[in-house]
């Protein structure tokens, strides 16, 4: 059994699912923002302001930030500045992740001799997204898509070997 082409409304449908599930994590990033501002107010904005605080602050409005920078609208001449400011948002959100998730393990093991090589190992594995994401930045090309879709389209350009390598290792981890 052949598959039907990838056709105009195929693509056209794809966009419009796209952009429901970007206007709904936006909407949810939103909620959990309004949600829990009482307890933000109570645990940083009455209390002696600390890198805690400024950590906490900082990681819930990059939250909000990464969701809006997939709804707000694009032109023509925009869509480098868009992705540039995405990527750099992403990145921080990744070090952010990895910087909490260090200091987790650091008090969960600041009796042991061991706390300053746990939490530097957190940390640089939890870094790891950003480099393999330079890696793919390095090698993207946009462009811009007109009528119907006013969208900008992204392309990785790979070699034909690691993305052979890319589609071996997804078909295996796929594989029932």
């Amino acid at each position: 059994m052949t598959e039907a082409p990838w056709t105009i409304e195929r693509e056209f449908e794809a966009f419009v699912v796209g952009n429901y599930i970007a206007w709904s994590l936006f909407a949810l990033a939103v909620y959990e923002y309004v949600v829990t501002f009482d307890q933000e107010v109570v645990c940083v904005w009455r209390r002696k302001f600390s890198a805690t605080s400024l950590l906490l602050l900082s990681t819930r409005w990059v939250m909000v930030l990464y969701q809006a920078t997939g709804i707000l609208p694009r032109s023509h001449t925009s869509c480098t500045q868009w992705n540039a400011i995405a990527q750099l948002v992403y990145f921080v959100s990744v070090a952010q992740i990895a910087l909490f998730s260090g200091l987790r393990v650091y008090a969960l093991w600041h009796d042991s001799k061991y706390r300053y090589f746990l939490l530097g190992s957190v940390v640089v594995l939890g870094c790891v997204p950003i480099g393999t994401n330079i890696f793919g930045w390095a090698r993207l090309q946009i462009s811009w898509q007109g009528a119907p879709f006013y969208t900008c389209v992204y392309v990785t350009n790979v070699s034909d070997t690691l993305n052979t390598i890319a589609h071996r290792h997804k078909r295996m981890r796929y594989r029932c």
